[in-house]
């Protein structure tokens, strides 16, 4: 891969308004310090989108706002991004969340394999009307400016990005952003993982170095603005079936 990567992905990059950076910063929690429990599954149709929403917001703090107007905004659209297709961006096939014992959703990490196919506005607005609402008033734009170069086509066969990790206020820096992951890590489907990361977050740069992410391609400027860098990472799968089969 090279700088086709127009803009970089917060929630996989680190920043500080997601929460992943106190994920990062605690990786230690992860490696067996004294945890919360938490179960990961597949996001449902039936889960509390209040919950996933607050999550979704905290992810970026351009794409989300943006698209949502506010938080109240992301609870009250945000069911309707999600579908059953599962080479659409936003599917519950590929979308992970972490629950508490009592069931409340902490965390969500949302990724994509290299079928994925980029939001149509049309069939959005249809999916809009299904649960009484209009097309928010800035999704247009927001789908050119950000979600279409999310869903970029040239990912390699088999393989599958992170694009999306939000951990809500109250469950940060109980390892929950690095338990996401790693169920994904050890999906056997995918032969190798993609992310983005910005040079302003060593501390999520290290915590990749360590899952064993290495770097791919020259540094690109990140969105809006450009006034960072961005590294593209990638991880090989060694659960992948087929890694021998070239």
């Amino acid at each position: 891969m090279n700088n086709k990567h127009e803009t970089a992905i917060a929630a996989s990059r680190g920043d500080k308004e997601t929460g992943w950076e106190s994920v990062a910063a605690k990786a230690n929690e992860f490696k067996g310090e004294k945890e919360a429990q938490f179960e990961i599954k597949n996001l449902s149709p039936d889960d509390n989108f209040d919950q996933v929403a607050e999550a979704l917001y905290l992810v970026d703090q351009y794409i989300f706002p943006d698209l949502f107007g506010d938080e109240n905004g992301a609870k009250k659209f945000a069911k309707a991004l999600f579908t059953d297709d599962p080479n659409a961006l936003f599917s519950y096939d590929q979308t992970l969340v972490a629950k508490d014992q009592d069931g409340n959703i902490a965390g969500l990490l949302i990724y994509r394999g290299d079928k994925c196919t980029p939001w149509d506005t049309d069939q959005m607005r249809e999916k809009f009307l299904e649960i009484s609402q209009d097309l928010p008033e800035n999704f247009e734009r927001a789908n050119e400016k950000y979600m279409k170069k999310v869903t970029d086509p040239e990912l390699p066969k088999d393989a599958a990005e992170i694009e999306f990790l939000g951990v809500r206020e109250e469950y940060r820096g109980q390892g929950i952003g690095g338990k996401l992951m790693q169920s994904v890590y050890d999906d056997p489907r995918f032969s190798e993982f993609h992310l983005d990361v910005l040079d302003s977050h060593p501390a999520a740069r290290s915590l990749y170095d360590k899952k064993g992410f290495i770097p791919d391609g020259d540094k690109f400027p990140n969105y809006p603005d450009g006034n960072e860098w961005v590294q593209h990472m990638v991880r090989k799968n060694p659960n992948y079936p087929h890694g021998d089969e070239k």
